[in-house]
């Protein structure tokens, strides 16, 4: 379905079903976002190091709103095709791609793991860009690639920044209550790692 067999199906339904496939990533990504937000003004942006090329922290929540309008119409425009059992595939790759975002938010400012952080990043990558492929097979590469195309930039980007946060904060083994609070995420099983700025 292209851009213009898009409008020509548009009616008040189809108004309510687009409305509903944005509000899927978008509510829980502002949930999630706003649940850590003084993590994200405390330890991201104040503790931990990062490279003078760091996007400013309020370009994320405008680019963020944006590409996750974008991601809930590229979707409407999939389960038009048949519904999810039809498309099973491309939906099911754009679900696991939405489980991972919140993830990474839950795993970096929550548990403040860059090193998990990081992997989460680099699977959610390779997610983004299988979805942006199974997308264009049913709606075309350029519808894909205006409205996932930027995902997945911002995807790679993340994960660039992750990286770059890796490579400034080594891992350091944690004492005392850090090293008890992460010991008892990890079940007791492992010593645990924290990220502590290098001194």
């Amino acid at each position: 379905m292209g851009f213009l067999t898009m409008y020509a199906v548009l009616h008040p339904t189809s108004v309510v079903e687009i409305s509903i496939a944005v509000l899927i990533p978008l509510l829980p990504g502002v949930l999630v976002s706003g649940f850590y937000a003084d993590q994200l003004k405390t330890w991201y942006a104040k503790t931990l190091r990062k490279s003078s090329l760091h996007p400013p922290l309020w370009v994320f929540a405008p680019a963020w709103t944006v590409l996750y309008f974008c991601m809930g119409l590229a979707s409407w425009m999939v389960w038009q095709q048949g519904g999810f059992m039809n498309q099973t595939i491309p939906l099911a790759f754009y679900g696991s791609t939405l489980v991972l975002q919140w993830a990474w938010c839950v795993v970096l400012l929550k548990h403040h793991r860059i090193d998990w952080a990081l992997i989460t990043a680099v699977v959610l990558a390779a997610f983004q860009v299988s979805t942006f492929l199974e997308f264009a097979k049913v709606v075309g590469l350029p519808a894909a690639s205006v409205l996932m195309g930027p995902v997945c930039i911002m995807c790679l980007l993340i994960l660039a920044i992750n990286y770059d946060l890796m490579v400034k904060n080594p891992v350091r083994r944690g004492s005392g209550a850090e090293r008890d609070e992460h010991h008892s995420v990890l079940g007791g099983s492992l010593t645990p790692l924290v990220m502590t700025p290098e001194k």
